[in-house]
């Protein structure tokens, strides 16, 4: 089963998505199972970030709030001489689940409003997963199994995670190709 808008494979490659666009898993919370989401991002003339999703999810929010300033602050190591705070953001959470929260989702975030401002697509088929803290800390991921093996099932391969997670993915049930899991999440490897 692989889930709608999945890039066609093209020899060993998979299409780039369009800039700004980007896979994620969230991990889920007591009272959700785990679940996959798109974000998708345009960057403009303006300042801040708007979420298009109407409410706006409190989990999601505090995800993009988080990714948001952890890109201002690190503006030089992510994306160059581009100014982040000169350009508006336009952000939109789509769930393929029943998972609505999208909690623990900054670190696709932080990816998909670099990509958006460089303009520059990241690698089709991938799956971020984890979440970014306000200090720029990466928050450990405690089901990772879990995620790489429903990133296995919708049909996405890499998962890209933080590299302390890696190590859990010896006990993965599902057929896992030896190299697919990126050690850590370098942004020059996810950009096309």
């Amino acid at each position: 089963m692989s889930t709608p808008g999945t890039a066609e494979p093209v020899g060993d490659q998979r299409r780039a998505s369009r800039s700004g666009q980007i896979w994620t898993l969230s991990p889920g919370g007591i009272d959700q199972h785990p679940g996959l989401f798109r974000i998708e991002t345009n960057a403009g003339p303006g300042s801040g970030v708007r979420v298009l999703n109407n409410p706006v999810p409190t989990a999601f929010k505090e995800s993009i709030r988080c990714a948001e300033q952890n890109l201002y602050t690190r503006a030089m190591q992510l994306v160059g001489d581009r100014d982040p705070r000169a350009h508006e953001f336009s952000v939109q959470l789509r769930g393929f689940d029943a998972a609505k929260s999208g909690a623990k989702t900054g670190v696709a975030c932080l990816i998909a409003l670099s990509s958006a401002l460089l303009r520059k697509s990241v690698r089709g088929g991938l799956i971020v997963v984890g979440e970014v803290t306000l200090g720029g800390t990466i928050e450990p991921i405690h089901n990772a199994v879990t995620l790489a093996e429903l990133a296995v099932e919708k049909g996405r391969d890499p998962c890209s995670c933080p590299s302390p997670v890696a190590g859990n993915f010896s006990t993965c049930r599902t057929t896992w190709q030896p190299g697919s899991i990126s050690s850590s999440i370098r942004m020059r490897e996810t950009l096309c």
